[in-house]
């Protein structure tokens, strides 16, 4: 399963962090693409998950969490 960016994830990351409330933290920083190309991205992070939102290949919208990679 293929997800896409919704090209919203600054409205997305503040959907997110009010419905989890007040313990989560928001997240803005510039990321580096596979190929070097560097952009803006917006997320969330809550209880040791990264939460995004994304497009599945057919249009529906999904909210989904990965584990937080501690450095």
């Amino acid at each position: 399963m293929k997800i896409l960016p919704t090209h919203h994830c600054f409205d997305d990351a503040i959907e997110r962090l009010q419905e989890l409330g007040g313990a989560a933290t928001l997240v803005h920083a510039i990321c580096v693409g596979d190929d070097g190309t560097r952009y803006a991205h917006a997320w969330v992070e809550h209880d040791g998950q990264v939460w995004e939102a994304g497009l599945l290949e057919d249009g529906r919208r999904v909210t989904y969490a990965v584990p937080l990679l501690e450095h």
